[in-house]
């Protein structure tokens, strides 16, 4: 989170001082990106029983900001380009900014390729997810045998009732009668 705001903020000045729309377009996205990160992370951190209505309201808060956010861009640059005597882009900042971008992006990538977790290795999956995975195999292997065993038989035990008849015998010899 820090890092996009950094970012964010250095290429909003950058985008003032280059008078480019193109990087003033990119720091407004990637705030807006970062503020909507924050958003969800709070509601996925909360035990409030809006979880799903907090995820909602940033997710469309962003889409909003985001769409607005684009048409002024996209007024603005319609506006240079009509009466384009007004204002020159100095390009040094902008490749500047594109050139440390693509450094940080290629690093990302290695640093992901070398201590990345595979979605498909079996050895990377943590704790809890391997006890919901065996918890699902169980039930989907219940519910196969149950489907196999279509009368019935055997199935009182999986579904925690006991069998009482042996039990009532042995009081009743107990008792005498």
């Amino acid at each position: 989170i820090i890092l996009f705001s950094v970012v964010s903020i250095a290429q909003l000045l950058g985008s003032f001082i280059s008078n480019s729309l193109a990087l003033l377009g990119d720091s407004i996205s990637m705030g807006i990106d970062t503020l909507t990160f924050c958003g969800n992370l709070y509601a996925e951190c909360s035990v409030s029983r809006y979880r799903i209505t907090i995820q909602l309201v940033a997710s469309g808060v962003s889409l909003l900001a985001l769409s607005l956010f684009t048409i002024s861009v996209i007024v603005e640059a319609v506006d240079r380009l009509m009466y384009s005597d007004k204002c020159t882009v100095d390009p040094y900042i902008v490749l500047g900014f594109s050139f440390v971008g693509l450094c940080f992006d290629v690093i990302c990538f290695i640093a992901y390729y070398y201590w990345g977790s595979d979605p498909f290795d079996p050895s990377a999956i943590d704790d809890g997810q391997q006890q919901q995975q065996q918890e699902e195999e169980e039930k989907e292997a219940k519910q196969n045998q149950q489907q196999q065993d279509p009368r019935g038989e055997g199935l009182e035990e999986e579904k925690g009732e006991q069998k009482q008849e042996p039990q009532e015998e042995e009081k009743l010899k107990l008792s005498g009668t």
